[in-house]
């Protein structure tokens, strides 16, 4: 649970940058606490927040780019890092979603239809059945960390399923975290 490793947690829109730096302002008017920038966060949004001298214990910008990049997938592959199947060729069964490669939460991700044409930064990716779970997690120095594991639960939009309307912190599940 975040609450375990957090002084303050602020819920809110990412686009809302003003609430933000009015946020980090009030909690820590000297600049000095240390701050956890989550994946969702573009490097647009991350260019306008006021970090100031405040330590990122986040994704870098340099990091937020190579995760949102195709190439991110052949980094996982050479540390071998099990992922879905992918293609950026439209593949002959309907079994894929269409995503791009900056989705997070939800975002951007499609159920596959024939008659889609990809854009340059789509891909499709194999549906995999199974729980919908978020892990969140630190890694220092190739030490992971695992910080909480969460139930996803989903708007229910027709046009975006996928979209993430919130995550409940799950019951440590001991075999679960092994597995991960």
């Amino acid at each position: 649970n975040l609450k375990n490793y957090c002084k303050k947690i602020l819920i809110v829109d990412f686009k809302n940058i003003k609430l933000i730096n009015n946020f980090l302002n009030k909690i820590d008017s000297k600049q000095i606490m240390e701050v956890l920038i989550g994946s969702g966060l573009n490097k647009l949004t991350l260019k306008k927040l006021n970090l100031s001298e405040r330590f990122n214990r986040g994704n870098s910008l340099i990091t937020h780019n190579i995760i949102n990049s195709e190439n991110f997938f052949s980094i996982l592959k050479n540390e071998k890092i099990n992922l879905p199947n992918w293609t950026v060729k439209k593949p002959n069964s309907s079994n894929y979603l269409i995503k791009k490669f900056y989705s997070f939460g939800g975002n951007d991700i499609r159920n596959f239809k024939k008659e889609y044409s990809p854009g340059k930064l789509e891909y499709f990716q194999k549906k995999i059945k199974g729980e919908h779970i978020s892990v969140q997690y630190f890694v220092y120095k190739k030490e992971i960390k695992i910080l909480s594991i969460c139930d996803q639960l989903f708007l229910n939009r027709d046009s975006r399923p996928y979209i993430i309307e919130c995550i409940i912190s799950k019951k440590e599940d001991l075999k679960l975290k092994r597995e991960l």
